[in-house]
């Protein structure tokens, strides 16, 4: 009889011990769900949160993906905060030494965009993270001179991107992210031309 005590007692102890694991774990998540500043609730909210957080706002303006995207990829706003497509867009005359300037209705458009839809504009994971990564006092032109940028590519050697005919720079995002064009950056989505893993 007491070993049947002793068993039952055993069997409660660890069933309270599970529901305190399942219901601090729920707890860790929302209070990290609501660290991430982002809507929704619960658990599938955060799962949401999650499964978007290397995600930005994919281009969603034919204007700006013709006018750009016609020289190089276009990227998605959220890659970069308002300033820096302020500092972008001031000088088209000499962007990066081509000249890419745009007509009054164009650039009106344009500009529009990309300061409505850039970092620090919208909720996503990934765009809250690229502005962390930013000094306030700070005004990148360039997504690859972010330190968000410099962390997640620190394994790919300069050489791996600059000598492969495939990429030849790190700014042609769209040879490496396969689907930059929904916005994601998810490294499951990442496939390095003539680095193994390009299908």
């Amino acid at each position: 009889m007491t070993e049947l005590r002793n068993d039952a007692r055993g069997s409660r102890a660890f069933s309270t011990a599970v529901v305190l694991l399942v219901v601090l774990g729920g707890s860790a998540l929302t209070a990290y769900a609501a660290n991430q500043g982002t809507t929704g609730s619960g658990i599938m909210g955060w799962f949401d949160r999650w499964r978007t957080s290397n995600q930005v706002l994919p281009v969603a303006d034919a204007r700006y993906a013709n006018e750009c995207g016609s020289c190089h990829v276009a990227y998605p706003a959220g890659l970069l905060p308002a300033r820096s497509w302020r500092a972008v867009l001031a000088k088209l005359d000499d962007h990066f030494g081509d000249n890419a300037e745009l007509d009054p209705q164009a650039m009106s458009a344009v500009r529009s965009y990309l300061l409505a839809h850039a970092a620090d504009r919208i909720e996503t994971g990934l765009a809250k993270r690229i502005i962390d990564s930013i000094p306030s006092a700070k005004t990148p032109e360039r997504f690859t001179s972010t330190a968000f940028f410099r962390e997640r590519h620190r394994e790919i050697s300069a050489s791996m991107v600059a000598k492969n005919p495939k990429i030849g720079s790190f700014s042609r995002c769209d040879a490496c992210h396969r689907e930059i064009a929904q916005g994601n950056f998810d490294e499951d989505s990442v496939k390095i031309p003539g680095g193994g893993n390009d299908g």
